[in-house]
Order: C-alpha cells, then structure tokens, then sequence
C-alpha cells in the first residue's frame, strides 16, 4: 500500500463517487456492488457522508443522491480554476456570436465531464446536464481529448465502444482514423453520434506547457445546422476561441 494512504477515506470517497456518479438516486445494496464493500461497511459510510451533508437518502424509497454538499465543493474548484475563470468569458462571447450553446469539458477517466454551458436562447437547442459523464468516442469533445492525449493506445485500450445511434465509431480502426482526422484539422466532429438530432464541433484546450486540459465545443440541432454548414460556419470559430482561451492560459502556438 502506498504510504501516508488513507483507506477508510479511500472508501468513503468511493461511496460519495458512486452516489455522485449515477444519474439516478441509488440504493445501498448497489453502492456496496459497485464499490465492491460489505453491505455493514456501506451503510456507515453512507450514513457517515449523510451526517457530513454530502448526500442526503429518500424516505420514500431509501435511495441516495448527492446533497447541496456535493454541489458546494463543486463550486469550490470551479472559484479556483483558472482555466473555468479564463474560459467563461470567451464561451459567453461565442455564445453571443453564435446564438448556439457552447460547453466546457474535461476528460475523466473514460469519459467526459462537462464542467460549464452557456446555453441558447433558441426555444430547440442544446441542453446538457451539468457535471454529467459523456462517452469519449461518441462526442466531439471526447474526440479532442483522446486525439491529443499523450497516452492514447492505453486509453483505446479500456474504451467500451458502446453504441447510442447508428452513426456511433463502435471500432478502433474507424475511431483511430477519426482522431488522425481530428489531429490534422485541429477539431473533431459529432454527427448524430451520441444523441440522434444534435451535432457539434469541438477544439481542444492546452495549458501554459502545452499540456491538454480540456476542450470546447459548439452543439446544435440538426434542424437548424447540416454537417456541411457545422463545419464549414462553427469548425473555424470553434479552433479559434479555443486557442483564444489557451492562450489566456499562457499557451503559445508552436
């Protein structure tokens, strides 16, 4: 075990992970599945994080969710990251250019984390759920993280490749040649891929030593952009407000 580890923690942020990671509320019984704990175990800690403000559980059904606690410490880092601070403005700013719903993203893991939205005014647009887990290989921003990660085969390696549309990469031949794609143009495209009737374009987001930290992303409905239009009229805005926000981060185009 490595030293100065902590593994009453350790399991405690497992079971505040597995709480905040599901998109519905969850029960006991799964918690200890998923964590791979006794049930004794889980029904402390989750007792032990509900006491803390972290999640709070149902009277109903006896199924537990996050709680304002969660929400707090997510604010907490967004406060103190300089990449929200520098991205916020200049998303808002091609939201007013555009009209269209701009996202900000990060990988996690295998999948993506959208950490902000600025969303359309148009009455069928664009609407995502904050903080919630979004497939590498079927989103536009999925695709920039994994074309510019520094690891990339080991990534590929522990993708599921679920389908969601028939237009969803369910190989890694098909995925790899769509990030050389994306490498070469310095953007990535979601056709119909994820959800059908939504397409966008994403560019990637580098730090001060040129590491990735995240990407960008314009997302529209089908009904108002053709895959022709999309990459032809939000591809290039799309590059550029990236590098507008990398460069806000101290990154400097090689």
């Amino acid at each position: 075990m490595p030293k100065y580890q902590n593994e009453s923690l350790k399991r405690g942020l497992s079971v505040l992970s597995t709480v905040a990671d599901n998109a519905a509320p969850i029960g006991a019984t799964e918690v200890a599945n998923r964590t791979g704990l006794d049930y004794a175990t889980t029904y402390r800690l989750l007792a032990t994080l509900i006491d803390l403000g972290y999640i709070e559980r149902s009277e109903a059904d006896k199924r537990y969710s996050p709680s304002i606690g969660t929400l707090r410490l997510g604010y907490s880092y967004l406060r103190n990251n300089a990449l929200y601070k520098a991205a916020i403005p200049i998303m808002r700013e091609l939201l007013a250019k555009t009209g269209e719903t701009v996202n900000l993203g990060c990988r996690h893991d295998t999948d993506m984390i959208l950490l902000e939205s600025c969303e359309s005014d148009h009455l069928l647009g664009s609407r995502l759920n904050r903080s919630g887990r979004y497939p590498l290989h079927a989103t536009a921003s999925g695709k920039v993280m994994l074309a510019f990660a520094p690891n990339l085969p080991e990534l590929l390696a522990q993708l599921s490749l679920d389908l969601f549309t028939e237009h969803t990469v369910t190989t890694i031949s098909a995925l790899s040649r769509d990030l050389e794609r994306v490498r070469e143009r310095g953007w990535a495209l979601n056709d119909e891929e994820y959800v059908i009737g939504l397409r966008s374009v994403s560019a990637p987001i580098f730090g001060q030593h040129s590491e990735l930290l995240a990407a960008i992303d314009i997302s529209v409905p089908t009904v108002r952009f053709t895959t022709a239009s999309l990459t032809q009229e939000l591809a290039p805005l799309i590059v550029e407000y990236g590098r507008r926000i990398s460069s806000s981060l101290g990154w400097q185009q090689k």
